[in-house]
């Protein structure tokens, strides 16, 4: 199931599973020291709060029994930026991706946008496996200076909406 966050109590889950996620999952990735800086920078309660005032929307991924994971896309032209995706480390493997995608394919659809976009860290291997069997590609390289001496270096894939 998936809903859209729209309470405090609801920003305080993302808040948490965000903590939880990322500490669990991105060590393999970068250092600890970036996993807290992003963490501050773009998953706290008013870095949601203003994006949220910003037009991104945020939704809880759910099974029958609890929150798993969640994800925030925002509109941008002609397509839908994935902001973020993410899913406890218990829940995947479970299509909870495939259907969080295929529910933006259907908004994409009825608001007349064309492309689904994220990025992706270029070390993440798994995630970019996922999302290339789900139709994704790559389109192109960043590298962006985020401050406090951190960089992401991330591929950024699409994918068309027909």
């Amino acid at each position: 199931m998936i809903q859209e966050v729209t309470t405090s109590a609801e920003v305080d889950t993302v808040v948490s599973l965000a903590a939880t996620i990322w500490r669990e999952y991105f060590p393999r990735l970068i250092t600890p020291a970036q996993i807290e800086y992003m963490l501050e920078r773009f998953l706290s309660q008013s870095a949601i709060r203003a994006q949220m005032t910003g037009g991104t929307r945020y939704y809880l991924l759910q099974t029958e029994s609890r929150v798993v994971g969640f994800m925030a896309v925002a509109e941008q032209k002609q397509a839908l930026h994935i902001s973020k995706l993410y899913v406890h480390e218990d829940a995947r493997g479970q299509g909870l991706a495939r259907e969080a995608l295929h529910f933006l394919e259907i908004h994409c659809h009825r608001q007349g946008l064309d492309r689904l976009w994220l990025r992706v860290n270029m070390q993440n291997e798994l995630a970019i496996s996922v999302y290339k069997r789900l139709g994704f590609h790559i389109h192109e390289t960043l590298v962006e200076d985020i401050g406090g001496g951190f960089v992401m270096d991330d591929y950024v894939m699409e994918k068309a909406i027909h």
